[in-house]
């Protein structure tokens, strides 16, 4: 079922991507900006969660998103897996 939606969609661009396009505001804080708050407010709630939550990929992923950095594939990993 995977490969059948993949090869109907393959020729779709997310909206997320059409935005960076235009030139406009991206959703990316309202979906990975949301994880990355909630998970400092779990940890703050209850110390068991800190170091257990870890979503720095996901803030990462926000600052290049929001600062309009473009990388391949093998510098997108190193620095989404360094931070």
């Amino acid at each position: 079922m995977l490969y059948k939606i993949g090869e109907i969609v393959k020729e779709n661009s997310s909206s997320m991507f059409q935005d960076v396009q235009a030139g406009k505001k991206t959703e990316v804080r309202d979906f990975n900006g949301w994880l990355v708050e909630t998970a400092s407010f779990l940890s703050q709630e209850d110390s068991s969660q800190r170091g257990v939550l870890d979503v720095s990929c996901h803030q990462a992923m926000v600052d290049l998103v929001e600062s309009g950095a473009i990388m391949n594939e093998e510098e997108l990993a190193k620095h989404v897996l360094s931070s």
